[in-house]
This record gives C-alpha cells, sequence and structure tokens, in this order.
C-alpha cells in the first residue's frame, strides 16, 4: 500500500511539473488559481502582458492580482458561476495599449464535483498568425 501511494505522489509531481513546463511553453498568457482563488501559477508570457513579477503574484488573492478591470471582472464572474468553459472576447488595455484578446476561462473539478483550480488564457488575436 505505501509503494502504490509513493508511486501514486511521484505520477501526480510529474504530471503537475509537465503542465507546468507547458504553460511555460505557451505563447498564451496563462494564469491558474486554486479553489481558495490564490494564485498558484503564471507564466512569462502573462507577465509580461500584465506587468507582474511571478514571486509577488504567485500566493496572492486573484482579487489583489493588478489586472485589467475587463479581464478580472470576466474571471471573477466565472468563479461565482458554475460554469465549466467560458470563452469570451473583450477589449481592456494595459499599460495604454489596446488589446485585442480573446479570454478562455476553464474550471478543473475533482470527480465528486469540486472545484479544484481555474485557468484563465488570454490570446492575444492581435498576434495569432504573426
Amino acid at each position: 500500500m505505501q509503494a502504490e501511494l509513493v508511486v501514486s505522489a511521484e505520477t501526480i509531481l510529474s504530471e503537475r511539473k509537465l503542465l507546468l513546463a507547458t504553460t511555460e511553453a505557451l505563447t498564451d498568457a496563462v494564469l491558474i488559481v486554486d479553489e481558495s482563488e490564490r494564485v498558484v501559477h503564471v507564466n512569462q508570457p502573462a507577465c509580461e502582458l500584465f506587468g507582474l513579477a511571478p514571486v509577488g503574484v504567485q500566493g496572492r488573492s486573484l482579487a489583489d492580482v493588478e489586472l485589467p478591470g475587463a479581464v478580472r471582472g470576466s474571471w471573477l464572474a466565472f468563479l461565482a458561476s458554475h460554469e465549466e468553459r467560458h470563452r469570451r472576447q473583450t477589449s481592456p488595455s494595459v499599460g495604454g495599449e489596446s488589446l485585442e484578446p480573446e479570454l478562455q476561462l476553464v474550471r478543473a473539478c475533482s470527480p465528486f464535483g469540486s472545484p479544484l483550480r481555474s485557468v484563465l488564457v488570454v490570446r492575444r488575436l492581435d498576434r495569432v498568425g504573426s
């Protein structure tokens, strides 16, 4: 039994490392929050897009992270809903630059339906294909 638990823990850790490496390889901005709405991961494109420092953001409440109002509002509304996925185009500005992003929000739930994580992906439509 103990050996099975060790193998399961190693598998979970390996899959987590793969997931984080995958988000770092993306050109889309990715932020991941836990069930308490605390940031557990932010990739480099998200840091660059929103002017965030990864060390300063991880562990903070989503409500305390400086995101454009349209992005924060969409995410907080999504978290309050019971939707599993949400896709929306919005036009926030960051640093005076008007963006044309598509927001994709996804909720990961346990087998029992309780929320575990939510993921925000911001795809810059003005950069797609460039």
